[in-house]
């Protein structure tokens, strides 16, 4: 699945995601991406305290 194009998400801000390093995201872009995905916000955010980010990405993003 191709979910910049069925999204249009920037490849550039998917990639932010998968790394951890996106620091907001419109409601109407989550939106769109669950759309593309068929699921809701929840299957595809998750929070994490500081430990558990450090341990899924090795630092924390700089302020």
């Amino acid at each position: 699945m191709n979910l910049p194009r069925r999204s249009a998400f920037p490849p550039v801000n998917i990639s932010r995601i998968k790394t951890g390093r996106l620091k907001g995201i419109r409601f109407s872009t989550l939106e769109a991406m669950c759309e593309a995905l068929h699921c809701k916000p929840g299957d595809i955010i998750d929070w994490m305290d500081d430990e558990e980010y450090i341990a899924a990405f090795g630092s924390l993003p700089e302020a």
